[in-house]
């Protein structure tokens, strides 16, 4: 075999092994594919079912509750309902309607249709119709007390004479009552009892003064309140619980105690049991 066809030789050799290898290349190549393009077809299959799964939910979301009655179809008739209770239930009967105040007599002095004069109704003729209204707002009550000392010889001193409703306090205790009333019962604001008092009483106080009046019924109350604590450590079971409050700028804590018959609220600045204590 002369020199060029052995050389000839070698180069076809070589080139069968570069072909071998993109061969295998190739192969891992394909193989590689069909891996990815097998676990993207599991990811769908997963994915499938989760959506399938998320339509159902939202399905039984979007379906009425249980509880919804269906709507009556056109020209049904629903079944008449009994007027009362229910067997067994307490009758929710009208209240009773308070005494009469005030009589009002209407009757027709012309006719609306010819205007001639009407004859007075005859006795078989009339019927009652009862209606409750607020009062009109009223006019502050100014009171002045003249308040006279008298000189006792025996004990050599002056006294003054008393009165319940001589508080002290530019303000009588009705008014205390009811701003009391209104800003714990009601849950009014002092802007609104303000605003209140200057609508119904022409009576224009500011925040300040309210908050002043508060305090003074708060420390009336006092004994009161401290009766409520010695009487809801009798109780068999209580409920406590607290929230964070604001005294002064400063942190502190709401506490509030209760039971079926009473509860009391406390503010302290710890958190501690030696409150509940």
């Amino acid at each position: 075999m002369s020199q060029a066809e052995v050389k000839k030789k070698n180069e076809n050799h070589k080139a069968i092994n570069r072909a071998k290898d993109q061969i295998h290349i190739l192969e891992d190549t394909v193989n590689n594919q069909s891996k990815k393009i097998s676990d993207l077809e599991k990811k769908i299959e997963q994915l499938r079912k989760e959506n399938e799964k998320l339509k159902q939910e939202l399905s039984a979301k979007r379906s009425p509750p249980h509880w919804l009655k269906a709507n009556k179809k056109d020209g049904s008739e629903s079944p008449v309902k009994k007027k009362g209770a229910k067997p067994g239930h307490k009758p929710h009967t009208r209240r009773e309607i308070p005494p009469v105040t005030e009589s009002i007599v209407i009757f027709p002095e012309r006719c609306p249709k010819y205007d001639h004069e009407l004859p007075f109704p005859s006795e078989s003729k009339w019927y009652t119709h009862v209606q409750m209204d607020l009062p009109p707002p009223g006019k502050l009550i100014v009171t002045e007390f003249l308040v006279g000392s008298s000189y006792c010889a025996k004990c050599k001193s002056y006294h003054a004479g008393s009165h319940s409703k001589v508080s002290g306090s530019l303000f009588g205790p009705r008014l205390h009552a009811e701003v009391t009333y209104w800003k714990f019962e009601l849950g009014l604001t002092l802007g609104k009892i303000r605003g209140l008092l200057i609508n119904q009483y022409n009576l224009d106080l500011s925040t300040g003064q309210l908050s002043e009046i508060i305090s003074r019924s708060a420390a009336h109350f006092k004994n009161a309140y401290e009766d409520l604590k010695t009487n809801v450590r009798d109780e068999v079971s209580l409920h406590a619980d607290e929230t964070g409050w604001r005294v002064d700028g400063k942190n502190a804590w709401l506490w509030s105690f209760s039971s079926s018959n009473l509860s009391i609220y406390v503010i302290d600045q710890s958190r501690g049991g030696k409150v509940v204590n």
